[in-house]
């Protein structure tokens, strides 16, 4: 082990490139796999996405338990651009 700067560098064994090889030789055969479930992973991700914004939107405009309307809370001032415009 030897120090550069603040940063310290180990040395790494040969014993770890079997493992490495096994590793590799593993995710190269279960390739199919791996597409298989990032795909379908990635379509629940869509699924996640849309029912987040689908949620805040239909709480912003009073789906909530207390039936606020929090979303639209200053819209009813008719110079809510004014600060900027004025600018």
């Amino acid at each position: 082990m030897f120090c550069i700067g603040c940063i310290q560098v180990r040395r790494v064994p040969v014993e770890s490139t079997p493992f490495e090889n096994v590793s590799s030789l593993l995710n190269f055969f279960a390739v199919e796999y791996y597409g298989e479930s990032e795909f379908w992973l990635a379509i629940g991700k869509t699924i996640l996405i849309t029912g987040l914004i689908v949620f805040t939107f239909v709480t912003m405009v009073g789906g909530n338990p207390l039936h606020d309307p929090y979303g639209f809370r200053y819209w009813n001032c008719k110079l809510f651009m004014w600060p900027t415009i004025v600018h």
